[in-house]
């Protein structure tokens, strides 16, 4: 059995690449899946596992004034990602959309993956979402 410690620090996650500073606040407010044509539903960090091929939205919200730059780290684990050459865990440069914080992803691999969302300014991490974890069936 996997230890919480390897699903949240496992060997393929990339370390922070800014120095950090506790300036500001981001929190991912609303996670949402669609599937099979059906309305978004809502789901809660580290909640029932979802399943795959499924469509995500992520919403942030920050009280760091523009501009900034954001960026998303999405870890994938399991044996599934690894098969599938789909471990990730660098960071993607985000966009904002009409000013909202936003991500879209994808369920395409079983397993538990996280999910953190940062605000940069000045070279510096000034803000992190901390984890929320995606259970996938």
């Amino acid at each position: 059995m996997r230890s919480r410690w390897s699903l949240l620090n496992p060997a393929h996650k990339q370390a922070l690449p800014w120095g950090e500073t506790n300036f500001g606040k981001v929190s991912i407010k609303r996670a949402q899946m669609f599937r099979n044509g059906f309305r978004w539903q809502d789901f809660s960090s580290g909640g029932p596992a979802l399943p795959k091929n499924c469509d995500l939205r992520f919403e942030a919200e920050t009280n760091v004034s523009w501009p900034y730059s954001v960026y998303w780290q999405v870890v994938n684990t399991g044996t599934d990602a690894q098969k599938a050459n789909g471990l990730r865990g660098g960071f993607e440069e985000g966009q904002t959309d009409q000013g909202r914080l936003t991500r879209k992803e994808s369920t395409l691999y079983k397993g538990s993956h996280t999910i953190e969302y940062f605000i940069i300014k000045g070279g510096l991490c000034v803000a992190r979402s901390g984890l929320f974890i995606v259970n996938i069936q």
